[in-house]
Parts: C-alpha cells; structure tokens; sequence
C-alpha cells in the first residue's frame, strides 16, 4: 500500500476500475516509465460477466496509448489465459506472446547433473554486483525473445532497472536474499550467470532471474545454477518453487523440465508499439 500511495502522488500509477451498483469489482493499473508504460496488474472479481476482463483490458491499453510521449506499452497478465479481440484503437501493432507458469512442487530431490568444473564459482548476489549484473542481462538477452517482451533487457540501463526490481521491489513476494546467486568468472574477471529468487506465498519460492553469459552456453552452467537456488529453497522450508518462461524459448523450457518444473497456466504477454 505504501508503494502504491507513492506512485499515486507521483501520478506515475494509473488505470481503470470496473464498477458495479457502486462497488469495484475489478481493477487494471499502469506504471508510467519514459516513453513505455507498463500494464502491471489486472482483476476481475470472481461471478463476473466473462467478457469484462477483456472490456477492462482494452479500456486500459487505450488508456495507456493516449499518453503523450508514450511509444510503447507492455503487459503481462498471468490473471488471463487469452486476450482474442482485444486491440488498441491507436495506431501502431500489437504482439502477443505466450508465456508459461511452472511449478516444481516436490524439492525431496534434486537432480545432480554435470556439474561445471573450473568454469566459474559461485557466491552470493551483493549490491556490489549491479553493475556487472546490468552488462551481464544486456548480453544475456541480445537477440533474445525476451528482450522483445521487456526492453529493459535489450540494453544495461534497462538491465540495471530490472535487477533494482527484481533485489528491491518485486512485483510479487519478497526479495530473498539467500537465493541469490552469481557466478564469477576469474579472467577475464565478470559474471558468467545469475540466480535471483524470492518468496511468493508460505513455503513457495519463486525464480525471477536465471541468465548465463553467451560464451559459457551449453556448459552446465544455467543447470548448476539452478540446483543451487532450489537447494537453498528448499533448505529454508519451501515445498515448491515457481517460475515463469516465454514458450517458445524450448532450451530453458528443457532445462526446467528437467530439473521437476512443469507448465499449470499460460498466459498473454503483450506489446503495443506506436506506429
């Protein structure tokens, strides 16, 4: 609440309520950044006509279109499974993307793998390592499909944004500390990946960031990376870990497959780009 009061007197929050006999029953709000806004959330209370959700969305994405300076707004709305109709009556176009929500829900085991053997080691995420991170998630996504659904990943400034987010004010859950983790690259001296994670709900963690420098691809890596965090999960009493991940990104949808995560949702991301 006191996030949100902030961004309210900043005018930076704004958005669109579903009101019904006087009483909300529904909600979608956008954070204004630069020239993007960001469709950050989206409710309908349950019983509700199931057209409104989409009645709510494009009133929204008008709504974010119509800033001056604007030139593009993202979206991604884990609340949908679809957004068929829904069109800004700006010019400009709009791509959907489909992302998928993934569970591990028994950390009893981990899977060993190859673990990388001289590659890297491995510490946990300081401050210290923002700037180094920010390079780290500009090169990690280059040509990515990522960096078409979050433009903060297609450049360090943006990188850095994202990490601030993600170590200081996630828009889920809690930051937790213990999870993160960087590998560290000797010589030359940079970070070779990154492991960021934090709590959603009593007992279940969540894996917000998970990149590996280019050059060190297809090394084991990402995997070792990844055991590490779910071990650290499941040491401090976590019973499941989530995460998200674009579909068409088959390589880390492998990854997480192997290591017990399996796809329970999916939903839209979208992306409006002025014309």
């Amino acid at each position: 609440m006191e996030l949100v009061s902030r961004l309210i007197d900043r005018r930076l929050l704004l958005g669109r309520a579903l009101v019904r006999a006087g009483a909300p029953v529904g909600y979608a709000y956008y954070l204004l950044q630069g020239r993007r806004a960001i469709l950050s959330d989206l409710f309908v209370a349950d019983g509700c006509d199931p057209q409104l959700p989409g009645l709510l969305l494009q009133s929204t994405l008008n709504a974010a279109c119509s800033h001056e300076g604007v030139l593009r707004v993202e979206a991604q709305l884990p609340c949908l499974d679809q957004v068929s109709g829904v069109r800004p009556v700006f010019p400009g176009a709009l791509r959907e993307f489909t992302r998928a929500l993934m569970l591990k829900s028994d950390l009893s085991t981990l899977p060993e793998g190859a673990r990388p053997s001289g590659i890297a080691t491995f510490c946990r995420w300081s401050a210290d390592d923002l700037d180094a991170g920010s390079r780290l998630i500009r090169d990690s996504y280059q040509g990515h499909v990522d960096a078409l659904i979050n433009e903060d990943y297609a450049s360090v400034a943006g990188g850095r944004r994202a990490l601030v987010q993600c170590t200081r004010a996630p828009p889920q859950g809690q930051f937790f500390p213990d999870a993160g983790i960087v590998a560290r690259q000797p010589a030359p001296a940079s970070l070779a990946g990154i492991c960021l994670g934090g709590l959603v709900a009593d007992g279940v963690g969540h894996i917000a960031q998970l990149c590996v420098a280019p050059r060190l691809h297809g090394q084991g890596l990402g995997s070792e990376l990844l055991r590490r965090g779910l071990r650290i999960f499941a040491g401090a009493g976590c019973e499941a870990v989530s995460l998200t991940v674009t579909a068409s990104n088959s390589s880390a949808v492998r990854l997480y497959e192997r290591h017990g995560f399996r796809t329970i949702a999916t939903f839209p991301a979208l992306v409006w780009q002025r014309a």
